[in-house]
């Protein structure tokens, strides 16, 4: 016979899966790990080569960060990371909902079905999926009027000034 910590965590992973399948889902924050050598795990769906995906960041004690795509088998995924952590966020453009297992053993499921009522309604907006390749920010372009006029880019914005080695020691 199944607990019920079975079935509020199966709920909350079927909830994951359905706002991520609806492109409703945000994040996800994995915190107070089962495994020791872990801090926490972040979820978030990405865009990936055209594919949508959803990227597992898992944060370990020896300060690395792994990271893990995930398009098949979406529920038997998430359900695995529920089962290893006793906090989970979960943030949508649905609402928000969070879930504790406290030393105890006591499981609390807050605003999961307020989540699930906005998902079934169809009131919320999706959400646009980041890619991986983001486009680099940059304090100067290299295109500004003042560098081409001290000579440092040309006219398309390249730099075109050498830095030379100070060899004088």
């Amino acid at each position: 016979m199944e607990s019920k910590t079975s079935e509020k965590r199966a709920y909350l992973a079927t909830l994951i899966t359905d706002l991520y399948l609806s492109k409703s889902l945000e994040k996800v924050v994995f915190s107070k790990p089962a495994d020791p050598g872990e801090i926490k795990s972040i979820l978030t769906p990405k865009n990936i080569s055209g594919k949508s995906v959803l990227q597992i960041e898992t944060f370990t004690k020896d300060n690395k960060a792994y990271h893990k795509n995930i398009s098949e088998n979406v529920i038997k995924e998430i359900g695995s990371l529920t089962e290893n952590y006793f906090q989970i966020n979960v943030i949508s453009t649905s609402g928000s909902c969070q879930y504790m297992h406290s030393k105890g053993g006591k499981e609390t499921l807050l605003d999961a079905e307020k989540v699930r009522k906005a998902l079934l309604s169809g009131s919320f907006t999706e959400h646009s999926d980041e890619g991986n390749d983001k486009a680099k920010k940059y304090i100067l372009s290299g295109s500004e009027p003042f560098l081409k006029g001290l000579g440092i880019s040309d006219a398309n914005g390249r730099v075109t000034i050498k830095c030379s080695q100070n060899t004088a020691r």
